[in-house]
């Protein structure tokens, strides 16, 4: 049986790894979160160790065996959580984006050399049904023309929180473009140009160039609740329905991680490389 430990279990992504750890098999063991409002846990894992002190949370991955941490933290903290992972013997399940730079994408490829453990993105839009139609697309056409509109809306309380700093979360251009990004460049191959066109606290439009298509894209946060939501991706004019994915592809992603199969650090440089271009 496969053991985990998980950073900021009282965060809004962690009930899909409490799911999907119980759905594979796994042990939680440990979890840590300042925040002490974790009642989910009785749910899934009530024997898990609970701290609301990373240095804690420490000792326990230092005196204890565990596979995997599970990395639910805002996003500039993922850094840091990373190599705590790494420095413990343990390999690091993480929540996009994965890092906010190349230089702390590259210094975790230089600790997990020297740890000899990995580091696993979550990107479940991969798993998408979807993706079939949009390879289908690449083989058909030399350059695509594609359309990208992700349009969501956010409360009041966005600005106050980690979210709407783009110091802590890159901005809407990596918070709402990363996974989409990561697709189509795992599709429609590297990038050759990238240009913004529009660039505010909560929108980012703009061009990108990849070797098989050319993408215009439209992110933006709405902050009136009557503003429409879309998520959309037009290939050749053909809509494809990249609606939210539900827990199948979620649970595809830990089933391939088991299987040495996850996406490591490798495999997302592009679109780091790409949101710090």
């Amino acid at each position: 049986m496969n053991t985990f430990a998980l950073i900021g279990v009282a965060g809004y992504v962690a009930p899909k790894h409490l799911d999907t750890i119980k759905f594979i098999g796994g042990k939680l063991v440990a979890t840590v979160d300042p925040n002490d409002n974790v009642e989910l846990l009785d749910e899934f894992f009530p024997e898990s160790e609970y701290f609301k002190n990373l240095a804690q949370f420490e000792q326990y991955l230092a005196s204890n065996n565990v596979d995997f941490v599970c990395i639910c933290s805002p996003t500039h903290l993922h850094f840091e959580h990373i190599q705590l992972a790494l420095k413990n013997n343990c390999n690091a399940i993480c929540e996009s984006p994965m890092v906010l730079s190349v230089n702390e994408l590259n210094e975790i490829k230089k600790l997990e050399q020297q740890t000899g453990k990995k580091v696993y993105n979550l990107l479940q839009l991969r798993y998408h049904p979807a993706m079939k139609q949009l390879k289908e697309s690449a083989a058909d056409n030399e350059e695509s023309e594609i359309e990208l509109k992700y349009h969501t809306y956010r409360g009041k309380w966005f600005n106050k929180s980690w979210k709407g700093d783009k110091s802590k979360s890159g901005g809407v251009l990596t918070s709402l473009g990363y996974h989409f990004f990561d697709l189509l460049i795992e599709v429609f191959g590297k990038p050759v140009n990238f240009s913004v066109s529009e660039l505010t606290e909560h929108t980012a439009t703009g061009l990108l160039q990849l070797e098989k298509a050319k993408i215009t894209f439209d992110l933006r946060n709405h902050v009136l609740p009557d503003a429409e939501i879309k998520r959309e991706l037009k290939v050749c004019n053909t809509k494809i329905d990249l609606q939210q994915t539900g827990k199948d592809e979620f649970r595809k992603c830990y089933l391939d991680i088991l299987k040495n199969k996850g996406f490591t650090t490798s495999i997302i440089t592009p679109v780091i490389e790409l949101l710090n271009h």
